[in-house]
This record gives C-alpha cells, sequence and structure tokens, in this order.
C-alpha cells in the first residue's frame, strides 16, 4: 500500500477479517480492522478509515488486546489524532515497553551481550532474548541498534 503495488488491499483484508471472525480469532481480528483503518486513511478515505477504526477500537475494548493499537499509533501517530481517536488511547501508546523491557534495552545500549545482559539482571539467557525480541516487535525493528535509535526517537531513552 505505501509502494502504490497492493492490489485491491482493502477487499482482501475484509476478507481476512471475515475468516478471523468466524474462527474466533479476535487478536487477529482487531489487528486485521486496524489495518484496514491504516489503509482506508492512506488511500484518502477518511469515512473508511473511521469505521474501520471504531470496529478496531470495539474489540480492544471487548478483549482487551492493546497492542495492535500501540503498533498502529507507532507507524501512524498522526491518523490517530486526525480521525479523534481519545488522548487516553493515543497516551497508552506512547511507552509500549515495560520497564524491565527498557532496562534490557538501555543496557543493549550500552553495547551489553544478551549473556552480559543475563548476568547483570540476574535472569536466564532465554529471558534475555524474548524481552528483546518483544522489545523488536513492539517497536517495530529487527535489529538491536534500530530499536536504541527507536526508542531514543520516541523518547523512551535519555
Amino acid at each position: 500500500v505505501y509502494l502504490h503495488q497492493a492490489e485491491q488491499p482493502m477487499q482482501r483484508l475484509q476478507a481476512l477479517q471475515c475468516q478471523a471472525n468466524q474462527r474466533g480469532m479476535h487478536s487477529l481480528e482487531t489487528e486485521l480492522y486496524l489495518a484496514m483503518a491504516e489503509v482506508a486513511f492512506l488511500q484518502g478515505d477518511p469515512r473508511t478509515a473511521n469505521a474501520c477504526l471504531t470496529d478496531g477500537l470495539l474489540l480492544i475494548g471487548r478483549f482487551n488486546v492493546q497492542q495492535p493499537l500501540r503498533e498502529l499509533g507507532l507507524r501512524q501517530p498522526m491518523m490517530l489524532r486526525e480521525l479523534g481517536v481519545e488522548e487516553r488511547l493515543i497516551a497508552a501508546t506512547d511507552n509500549p515497553l515495560s520497564l524491565r523491557e527498557l532496562e534490557v534495552l538501555k543496557l543493549i545500549a550500552q553495547g551489553s551481550s544478551n549473556l552480559q545482559i543475563a548476568e547483570q539482571l540476574f535472569i536466564s539467557l532465554h529471558t534475555v532474548k524474548t524481552h528483546a525480541r518483544r522489545i523488536h516487535s513492539k517497536l517495530g525493528v529487527e535489529r538491536r541498534t534500530q530499536a536504541v535509535a527507536k526508542a531514543k526517537a520516541l523518547g523512551l531513552m535519555a
């Protein structure tokens, strides 16, 4: 969609949303509604974007699925503001990382290896890797250096 190469993205997302609904996959259905809102917004259709966002927010409230909204807030903060999402929902996207994830990220920023982080925080190596994976997912990055840079850009780290 960003590259204007997707063929009928709304129709494809709607079909997936219907399947997710029929199978009771509430988290996926929520993500699909938010993706449809983003696509509609990018295509200049604020009415459809607002309708899809509203449906997504209803599912978020009903099933307490916050992560898709946080990720959308990171990708499209202006979209949420322009569509009039309440300030408290925008605030919830400001810091998607837990305190422990921030501790791990600060040690990553200092150049510590996973093993050094595990020893310093008295946690297992597996736990460090899990925290790192979640940090990458929440910030939408693939590498440690990208995570640090994005966290600094978002004001999550000094």
